[in-house]
């Protein structure tokens, strides 16, 4: 076993049974001053008693031991889900989607219902409190399975079960939900037009790249109402749909939509599955539950004038079937016609295949499966002989319940009747619940004859119903020797009036058309930032806008976002311009009342009617008193990066309440003359020539990680008292492309050179630790009442301390998490203050390789070699280092949240184990 793997192995261990922060002192030795060195002895003597249970853990998976022994019992609940392993979870998640943090009363079930709710194959538990969905394909690209004893943290609802550790994932696959494969895959594919050679096929074509430039996109002509549909070839029980959309530009396009599913080539003449849906700005794929509908085509229409549609890829999966190799009894064998070979897959119906079941001419025969657990059941799809005696199946009765005797259980509609000139037929449960699915013949000398039996699942959108066919008694037949008629009940108080469907079936009318609200907007972007233009923003009122609920970081909140922001999305373009690396974008000149360098630069660009805005390409985003001044001016420095006009503008944390996104702008005038006079040449094959902007602009302040005070005032309380909509989620709205620098040092040094930067009213090694010793009692009063995420956001954790030292701006772990739920990995770069300090030149190539910028010449390198800016002042230089026993407390306090960003970044710098100098 290697040190690296044992080090990696240890902060996972240790990440759970430290966090939220507790003194450990009768623990472990103390930490002076000058010398970390007994903390990296306590480090590898840790390491040393790990290593013994690391090895049996690696023996025992290794010897194919079933780690499920070592689970609690209610870990595997095979009635509702099946546990899959432990695996290795990256921060940009191997389940992305709708993502949970900080529940605390989270468990298996909970997770598993909440997956479910949202159409997902897949759930996952992590670090106690948090819940992740997963599909088919994230499931299959997840990796190794580790040993289950590394999900070693107990649930925060239910201390019996794990849920999971640090960067361990704990999946569970769902029971009836479809794993099986795409069955719309090359499959022939329709739409209503093809515009600029975006051809129906490309979105079964299996290729997932969501780039145009990709040429795996759809796309239509500008029309009403555009629509798209793949032919199945057979009607089939459908589970879910994957939408893939546009990512390059135009995700707005598709919301809202509608998925139909059902017979007919006319997508508007098949069943609506739900409301409007709609993608959230952040997402790249969508998952539609489809609820058990059947159909061979499935469509996608957009409602609305003027729309386009362009999809990606859309996958169809069918629901798996549920009475599939489960065990089956008949009344009586004849002809060897077990009862087994209703549910062993073989659907075909013919007698001498040896698929079909026999029984001898008796009275009332039956067949039943027992599916093992209850079942909501949408559809029986029951499979007749069809070399002869076809009749001999008609006038069959289907019951679902928990009772082992059919006759017993509810009846699922009348007597059903295979459809003349067809061998199977699909019978609509409409959710009836039960472990037992049977099938009865009533009547004297009947003979039960079945090739298969299929169960799906569903979702119930409405109050079950017996569906009859109206030619059938009008809902009549036999039930317990009595014959009973079955009145169809719809709507919840039971008065709707019931309708006949195209196959003659009596079913409830569809319920109202409802917009998703969790799900981001579903009305018309462009419309909207037209319709604000020069209206203020007290006056918007959004469409269908509701009151807000709570929420947890990484669910897009866009409607909340653009009903708070109006100015700053009718600003924005539809695309920035693709020639320029930098975000910019044309806008029309108001007024002709611009600046001098306005002018200058309106004249440029050979227009008297529009001039270039510009946001940031990168942002340094934190922390205070962590050298983002420094990393900002050497930055400057690099001949392709110009500064606006200053460091720090706290417009999006701050000045975005008092000053309009125009003034925000306004801040990168000058930058954005600089972008446009810098272009570079180049030639395609053919000799075309290319013009490209490789200029960027970047801006440093250094509250973007971690404030959101001000949002308290647009806000509401949520359960748990934390931010539902941080910083992040608004710029991620704006630039899903931008790139973050978050530059970060050893918390407790952090803490001291704030105090020691900020003006006080006295300064000495005294009073800053009594002023620690203040801010991690108030820290401490403040977990007993919120959460640590809570705590970490609130202002008032830090009161009655004099001075801006702030404790809780060095709980790094806590904010990095919350924008790496936001933003993936490769879109924040990560660097330690000691690393840049100890080599310059290595610490600035790394972010330049991460901004893709070009190599610095020669003449160029003063970038590696400028004194360190923004540094401590000579006169408090003199007070010297902080007393060992506040240093003290403060590694106490810090360290557990260390050991979680270690094990985040998969760094241990991070630990701060040595004790660095800056």
């Amino acid at each position: 076993m290697t040190s690296h793997f044992r080090l990696v192995l240890a902060l996972t261990l240790l990440t759970g049974a430290v966090y939220p922060a507790k003194s450990m002192s009768s623990q472990e030795q103390q930490i002076n001053d000058e010398d970390g060195s007994p903390a990296i002895e306590e480090a590898e003597n840790l390491l040393k008693e790990l290593e013994d249970l690391v090895e049996e853990e690696v023996m025992a998976d290794n010897n194919g031991d079933d780690d499920m022994a070592l689970l609690p019992e209610k870990r595997y609940a095979p009635t509702q889900y099946t546990f899959k392993g432990c695996y290795v979870d990256i921060s940009t998640r191997k389940f992305p989607h709708a993502p949970e943090f900080g529940n605390n009363q989270q468990s298996t079930a909970a997770c598993v219902s909440r997956c479910r709710s949202k159409g997902f194959a897949y759930a996952g538990t992590e670090y106690s409190k948090e819940c992740f969905c997963g599909t088919v394909q994230n499931f299959q690209s997840i990796g190794v399975r580790r040993a289950t004893s590394e999900c070693n943290m107990a649930c925060s609802g239910n201390r019996g079960e794990k849920c999971g550790g640090a960067l361990r994932i704990s999946v569970y696959q769902i029971s009836g939900y479809a794993t099986g494969p795409n069955i719309a895959l090359g499959r022939p594919a329709f739409q209503c037009s093809v515009g600029h050679g975006g051809s129906a096929g490309r979105a079964v074509d299996g290729n997932r790249n969501p780039q145009w430039a990709g040429n795996s996109c759809t796309h239509t002509h500008g029309e009403n109402d555009p629509w798209w549909y793949v032919d199945l070839g057979r009607s089939v029980t459908v589970d879910h749909i994957t939408i893939v959309n546009r990512r390059d530009c135009c995700s707005e396009r598709i919301t809202p939509f509608d998925v139909h599913v059902g017979d007919s080539t006319v997508v508007t003449r098949n069943p609506k599955v739900g409301g409007h849906h709609s993608f959230c700005p952040i997402d790249t794929e969508r998952v539609v539950p489809c609820g058990g509908r059947r159909g061979r085509y499935v469509g996608i229409r957009l409602p609305g004038k003027r729309r386009v549609l362009t999809l990606c890829e859309v996958e169809v999966y069918a629901a798996p079937n549920l009475a599939l190799g489960k065990p089956t009894v008949q009344s009586d064998v004849a002809w060897n016609g077990f009862a087994s070979r209703a549910t062993d897959g073989c659907r075909d119906p013919n007698w001498g295949s040896q698929c079909c079941t026999h029984t001898p001419g008796q009275t009332c025969p039956w067949l039943r499966v027992d599916l093992g657990a209850q079942v909501s059941v949408q559809w029986v799809v029951v499979i007749n002989r069809a070399d002869c005696c076809r009749e001999r199946l008609n006038g069959f009765t289907i019951h679902i319940g928990n009772d082992p005797q059919v006759d017993r259980n509810p009846r699922c509609g009348g007597h059903h009747t295979i459809p003349a000139g067809k061998n199977k037929d699909a019978i609509n449960c409409n959710g009836l619940i039960g472990r037992y699915v049977g099938i009865r013949l009533p009547g004297h000398g009947r003979v039960l004859t079945v090739c298969e039996i299929e169960v799906y699942a569903g979702t119930v959108t409405r109050k079950r119903t017996s569906e009859v066919r109206g030619t059938e008694g009008q809902g009549c037949g036999e039930h317990q020797n009595e014959v009973v008629c079955y009145e169809v009940i719809c709507g919840v108080d039971g008065k709707e009036k019931p309708e006949e469907d195209q196959d003659g079936m009596l079913t409830c009318p569809e319920p109202a058309e409802e917009e998703e609200t969790d799900q981001g907007v579903s009305w018309d972007l462009a419309n909207f930032r037209a319709a604000v233009k020069g209206v203020n923003d007290d006056e918007i009122t959004l469409p269908n806008t509701r009151e807000p609920h709570a929420t947890q970081v990484g669910f897009n909140m866009t409607r909340e976002l653009m009903r708070l922001n109006p100015r700053i999305f009718s600003a924005l373009p539809e695309e920035f311009l693709p020639d320029y690396k930098n975000p910019c974008w044309f806008e029309k000149a108001m007024n002709g009342n611009e600046d001098e360098s306005v002018q200058e630069r309106l004249k440029e660009n050979g227009t008297e009617k529009s001039r270039l805005r510009c946001l940031p390409y990168v942002y340094i985003i934190g922390q205070p008193k962590c050298g983002t001044t420094d990393m900002f001016y050497r930055i400057v420095q690099h001949p392709d990066v110009v500064k606006g006009r200053g460091k720090e503008p706290h417009w999006w944390t701050r000045r975005r309440f008092y000053a309009g996104f125009d003034k925000y702008l306004d801040y990168f005038n000058e930058a954005a003359l600089k972008i446009v006079s810098r272009i570079k040449k180049s030639l395609t094959s053919s000799e075309q020539e290319i013009v490209n902007h490789d200029v960027i602009t970047v801006e440093a302040s250094a509250s973007t990680l971690w404030d959101n005070d001000h949002w308290r005032r647009e806000l509401w309380d949520t359960k748990n008292n934390e931010p539902p909509i941080l910083v992040a989620n608004l710029i991620r709205a704006v630039q899903p492309n931008a790139r973050f620098i978050v530059t970060l040092r050893n918390p407790t040094e952090r803490l001291y050179s704030e105090y020691l930067y900020f003006r006080q009213p006295e300064k000495s090694v005294t009073n800053f630790h009594e002023r620690a010793v203040t801010l991690i009692d108030n820290f401490k009063n403040c977990l007993r009442n919120y959460s640590v995420r809570s705590c970490a956001y609130r202002r008032t954790s830090e009161k009655r301390v004099e001075g801006n030292v702030r404790l809780r701006l060095g709980l790094y772990e806590v904010y990095l998490r919350d924008w790496l739920s936001i933003y993936s990995r490769d879109h924040i770069f990560v660097q330690r203050v000691e690393d840049r300090s100890k080599d310059p030149y290595e610490a600035m190539l790394s972010i330049f390789s991460f901004l893709q910028l070009g190599p610095v010449l020669q003449g160029e390198d003063a970038i590696f070699r400028q004194n360190k800016k923004n540094a401590r002042k000579r006169e408090y230089i003199k007070l010297g280092s902080m007393l060992p026993e506040t240093r003290h407390i403060l590694n106490e306090f810090y360290r557990p949240y260390n050991i979680r960003l270690a094990a985040l970044l998969n760094d241990t710098g991070f630990l701060w184990l040595e004790n660095e100098s800056v």
